[in-house]
């Protein structure tokens, strides 16, 4: 696993913000969302990175499964399903002509630094995003205020781990990781039925350990 360090870094960055750490939840949209996909920072030093980072994301929801993918400059994709069939979830990743999974617990999810959660103050403003009516809070961390907008109606349950006391489909957020401010705003939300195979991984796929890829990602939870 041994690849260039910008290709690890940028993909390792946009890594974070698949990893979606909701299991009790329940998907009232079954369809796609396209979000694009911006990035601030005031590190010079990550600004090489910041220009292979992704500019689209999809989410697939349908029920309790989600699944995330998101393509790198270069050819690379990366993949992000949970709650198929078992409790764990899998990342997917594709770089560099290379396939492979790892497949992560609930209790691995929960030892990565991007499961940190915000605090969300919740606020009175709503405005419509795509059609669809949206409340919006205030998400803090670190000193840090970002703002998000979500719609209770379409999902019970939290999207991601960072925002976990937040229940509802996510239209428009902001999270940060690194001093990298990543921004998401859905530009089109499609009502459609999905295939069950969208939300697994092939069997023959190369496997992972995730304490190998933790360990080249440098993801684990610092003690």
């Amino acid at each position: 696993m041994d690849k260039p360090l910008h290709i690890q870094g940028a993909l390792a960055a946009s890594i974070l913000l698949l990893l979606v750490g909701s299991v009790h939840s329940q998907g009232l949209f079954e369809g796609k969302v396209i979000y694009d996909v911006s990035y601030r920072t005031e590190d010079s030093s990550m600004a090489q990175y910041v220009a292979l980072f992704p500019s689209v994301s999809e989410l697939y929801v349908s029920g309790n499964k989600t699944r995330y993918e998101q393509a790198v400059q270069g050819g690379a994709q990366q993949v992000f399903i949970n709650g198929g069939t078992t409790q764990n979830s899998i990342l997917i990743m594709s770089f560099m002509g290379e396939t492979f999974k790892v497949e992560i617990s609930p209790e691995e999810i929960s030892s990565l630094k991007s499961n940190e959660a915000f605090k969300i103050v919740e606020t009175e403003e709503k405005k419509e995003i795509q059609g669809i009516s949206c409340k919006a809070a205030l998400a803090l961390h670190e000193g840090d205020t970002m703002k998000v907008y979500y719609s209770p109606e379409l999902y019970e349950g939290s999207m991601l781990p960072q925002f976990r006391e937040l229940n509802g489909l996510l239209l428009e957020y902001e999270t940060v990781q690194n001093g990298i401010f990543m921004h998401f705003k859905a530009r089109q939300v499609d009502h459609k039925s999905l295939s069950e195979d969208q939300f697994h991984a092939s069997e023959g796929m190369k496997q992972v350990s995730f304490e190998d890829f933790a360990k080249s990602f440098a993801y684990k939870k610092e003690s």
